[in-house]
């Protein structure tokens, strides 16, 4: 039921929620203008925003032809050119328009179109997007309100609204224009499925709610493509758990209308993603070991790419089409990626998650396991998670199995890049629960006490109050039934499937290596340096590189200026390095794999240094290692470091002559023992992939 509150309390509670919003809004504006650069939100990209703003309409042009347009979108992130004036642009556009990209025609359109009407009534500067931005907060704040007080009253709603205000986990992202607008959409689904869950609506009333949460996925599609992971969820409410008495039909109409709305007006942006998009770059990013080891997962026997880089994942894509279809695809630039590079990201996705499944599982539950503990517990967090899922599924089993797997969907589903960025809006979650678990622990002390005071049951009083009816007795045996109940049921879907996936993936990892050891090597000159002190630096005199751009020119205009290069094959070596226990004084031996442009930064000994730590306990350890020899840092194989005392150890280094047409090439380590060794991630970090010390 719907609870009454005095007007009074309404007029005292809607204070209060205009003061949290105009608090709220301070509070980022602050934050934008005192808390140094802001991030880079792709601000090259923004030129279709400008020609809005200055009224040429949504088209794209060369911003490389306009110097003043080129210096503001350039430099924006480093707020050294801080406004652009319309009067710059020449009165034809002919000459220097281009088509839309993959970000200005799908992706970030309606992103675009906002910031250039914003920039319309405001003015064309970064600065003056810091309203706009902080307004975006504003809203965040007073949904996050609302979804608080379907669990609890307004006292905690108050408490956890501030937090959210203030909180500078959430701030943090309001530097981000393309980022920061996806957590109101987020947010207003989610209060639309808690208030279909939490309340029973009409045949009106449910129809209403359907099409608007298909015109919010429908908006934020054209901001942040990931709001899809709502649309399961969204029907799901709409079928399974919404407090409706309508029959199948009307809840298939009301599903029918949220995809309708949502396909409605977003047709177009849909047709872009079904030609595929950089879903496989993302896979790739996600899935380094920078990112499972803030997961807390790790595995010894493999390790997919190690550094967060773009380049790496769109190399790994290139050379993944090159090596199974026979395809060269084109290198991106400043107009985005090509169709075939599209199709080519969504097959290497596919067949990426088709032979790692058990990794991407266990991703999502390390996932759950650390956004858990970034709410208002720092630690525990899953248990308080639990506990609300266990108070809410004693009141309703209907209502505990929803928070259960609302909670698992949103948090699993960051594991593709576990970054803040991705998952700030997810933090409302943590503190949604734990609010709502304080306020239903503390009325039932107070009840099982004798009884509220008024003014206090007001103010613990959620806004929707579903209570479990009968005698006590009976109530106490059914609700424990329905706690075990939704606790097997959400432990089956959270824990059943990985064995199955584990086995399927220990038998494609068993496959990988197979392949990778019958593979045809050949040794590789190297020469022997001393340069870094207690080290010896192996210097490779036969390893392919990629052209290398001159000092100095802009990375996405190589293809216009070198439109020969486009269509090279993906400079690429996987490496060997054999060590052998016999005479060997060590029985784990740190090598570095010093990955850098060969060409100033290797002058400069400024190299970016990847640690591994080899086992050598007995028999033979081989250490394969990729290597995409690109024009970017961080991917060109600039030398080998390791110890002098270990250097008798290392007896062959050679190169795979023709790479197996596998879906991946990982780093693999392989010791003796290696086929014991767990072929998934697992919790807890590898000594393998840490840091070295001594």
């Amino acid at each position: 039921m719907i609870t009454s509150m005095p007007l009074r309390w309404r007029l005292l509670e809607a204070a209060a929620v205009l003061l949290l919003l105009a608090g709220a809004w301070l509070a980022a504006m602050e934050y934008l203008q005192h808390n140094g650069r802001q991030h880079d939100f792709i601000q090259k990209e923004f030129a279709p925003a400008v020609m809005v703003a200055c009224g040429r309409g949504y088209i794209n042009v060369d911003r490389f032809q306009v110097p003043e347009l080129e210096g503001f979108l350039r430099k924006g992130i480093n707020r050294t050119v801080e406004r652009f004036d319309c009067s710059a642009l020449p009165a034809d556009l002919g000459a220097i328009q281009q088509p839309l990209n993959y970000y200005n025609h799908g992706t970030f359109q309606y992103l675009w179109r906002g910031v250039g009407w914003a920039w319309s009534v405001v003015g064309i500067s970064w600065e003056a997007l810091y309203s706009v931005q902080a307004g975006f907060h504003g809203l965040t704040v007073l949904l996050a309100y609302g979804l608080f007080r379907l669990g609890s009253g307004p006292l905690w709603s108050l408490a956890g609204g501030l937090f959210m205000a203030f909180s500078s986990q959430i701030l943090w992202g309001v530097k981000s224009v393309r980022d920061y607008p996806k957590g109101v959409f987020f947010l207003a689904l989610w209060l639309i499925m808690g208030w279909l869950v939490k309340r029973r609506h009409g045949a009106a009333a449910l129809l209403i709610l359907a099409l608007l949460g298909g015109v919010l996925v429908d908006e934020c599609l054209g901001v942040r493509k990931e709001i899809l992971v709502a649309v399961p969820a969204f029907i799901g409410v709409l079928l399974l758990f919404g407090d409706s008495a309508a029959g199948w039909r009307l809840r298939a109409l009301a599903v029918a209308l949220f995809l309708g709305a949502m396909l409605a007006s977003g047709w177009p942006l849909f047709e872009l993603m079904s030609r595929g998009g950089t879903q496989g770059n993302v896979a790739v990013v996600g899935q380094t070991t920078n990112y499972n080891r803030i997961l807390g997962l790790d595995n010894p026997l493999y390790e997919i790419a190690r550094e967060p880089c773009d380049y790496n994942g769109i190399s790994q894509i290139r050379h993944h089409a090159q090596r199974t279809r026979g395809e060269i695809l084109k290198r991106p630039d400043q107009h985005g990626f090509e169709p075939e590079f599209y199709r080519a990201s969504a097959r290497f996705m596919e067949e990426l998650m088709r032979e790692f499944p058990a990794d991407m599982w266990m991703r999502g539950l390390g996932a759950v396991d650390r956004l858990s503990d970034k709410g208002i517990v720092k630690q525990g967090g899953v248990l308080v998670l639990l506990a609300a899922i266990g108070v809410t599924a004693w009141i309703s089993l209907r209502q505990g199995l929803f928070l259960g797997l609302f909670a698992l969907l949103f948090y699993a589903y960051t594991f593709l890049q576990f970054h803040q960025r991705h998952y700030f809006h997810v933090l409302v979650i943590p503190l949604w629960v734990t609010l709502m678990l304080a306020n239903a622990l503390i009325r039932g002390a107070l009840s099982w006490r004798g009884g509220r005071p008024a003014w206090l049951e007001v103010l613990l009083r959620p806004a929707v109050v579903n209570g479990a009816a009968g005698a006590p007795a009976a109530v106490w045996t059914r609700g424990w039934r329905a706690v075990l109940l939704c606790g097997a049921i959400l432990g089956a879907l959270a824990f059943g499937p990985l064995p199955f996936l584990t086995i399927w993936q220990a038998g494609n990892v068993g496959v990988l290596v197979a392949e990778v050891e019958k593979a045809p090597l050949e040794d590789l000159p190297f020469t022997e340096t001393a340069e870094l002190p207690g080290q010896v630096m192996l210097r490779l005199r036969d390893v392919p590189r990629g052209r290398q751009a001159p000092e100095g020119t802009d990375f996405l205009k190589i293809n216009q200026l070198h439109p020969e290069w486009a269509m090279e094959p993906e400079p690429f070596d996987y490496l060997l390095l054999r060590f052998r226990a016999e005479q060997c004084p060590r029985t784990r031996i740190p090598v570095t794999m010093h990955h850098g442009d060969p060409g100033q930064k290797e002058r400069n000994g400024d190299y970016v240094p990847w640690p591994f730590v080899v086992p050598l306990e007995r028999g033979e350890t081989r250490f394969y290692h990729p290597v995409f020899n690109v024009q970017r840092p961080m991917l060109g194989l600039a030398g080998i470091s390791l110890p002098r005392d270990a250097r008798s150890c290392l007896t062959q280094l050679a190169r795979v002559t023709q790479a197996p047409p596998l879906v991946v090439l990982p780093t693999l380590m392989l010791p003796y023992n290696w086929m014991t060794l767990p072929r998934r991630l697992s919790f807890g970090l590898a000594e393998t992939w840490g840091e070295w010390e001594g």
